[in-house]
């Protein structure tokens, strides 16, 4: 297999990705139509929680690359 991931014997398959409008304002409006808290919908964790995650998960990740999983 030359160093590829996958099933030994299995033929590539080709994938297409399509772009498509995303209204931003439609899914903010949904919930406060359906009466529900503003804060209900996912947000996006802020710089320190983003930063934070990432401390969280740097022991395991430096582990990793010490014992050669990490590419």
């Amino acid at each position: 297999m030359s160093g590829e991931a996958g099933v030994a014997g299995a033929q590539p398959v080709g994938v297409r990705f399509f772009a498509v409008d995303y209204d931003h304002r439609a899914v903010r409006g949904a919930p406060r139509e359906q009466r529900l808290p503003p804060d209900s919908m996912y947000v996006r964790p802020g710089t320190l929680a983003a930063a934070r995650r990432r401390l969280r998960r740097l022991p395991r990740y430096l582990a990793a690359a010490r014992s050669g999983s990490v590419t």
